[in-house]
């Protein structure tokens, strides 16, 4: 019987072997999430404001707008000022000061999709969720921050952190 037992217990060492063998390269060689940082100007080409009753900015009002999106610096294999997509997306106020943002950026590759409340940052920028995207952007996560390049508010300062999968 104890013969039996140490059998038994080597054979399920081998075995054990075996398995960590197979599994634990498999896991070991999946590629880690993978981090990209867009930097963009958007230029915006249109605007559309929807201010429901009472005048000025109050819950349900919305703005509409688009924009053409340019490189702040080379990447896409473009140069620096390439016109390199466009975004178009709708700012909903939740009320008198808060707002949610849901646009869809379309950039050489694919798409990003940025969702969600704005948060405000001390240096007057604004801070919204990534969501996800499309093509080379699938599974994107992450932020997109949005400064004010100028006094008219026509140009921005875009830059995406992402995580991709």
């Amino acid at each position: 019987m104890m013969y039996g037992m140490r059998r038994f217990g080597v054979s399920a060492l081998a075995i054990a072997v075996v398995v960590a063998a197979l599994v634990l390269p498999a896991a070991g060689s999946a590629r880690p999430n993978a981090t990209l940082v867009l930097r963009l100007v958007s230029i915006t080409t249109s605007t559309r404001v929807d201010d429901r009753p009472p005048r000025g900015p109050t819950a349900g009002d919305r703005i509409f707008s688009r924009s053409r999106l340019r490189n702040a610096l080379p990447q896409f294999g473009r140069a620096r000022n390439a016109v390199v997509g466009s975004d178009r997306g709708t700012l909903t106020f939740t009320s008198a000061s808060a707002v949610r943002l849901d646009v869809t950026a379309t950039l050489p590759g694919g798409t990003l999709r940025v969702r969600g409340p704005q948060r405000m940052l001390r240096d007057g920028g604004r801070r919204y969720p990534v969501v996800g995207g499309t093509g080379r952007f699938a599974g994107a996560r992450g932020t997109v921050t949005v400064r004010p390049l100028s006094g008219t508010g026509s140009r921005a300062s875009n830059v995406y952190r992402l995580t991709l999968p």
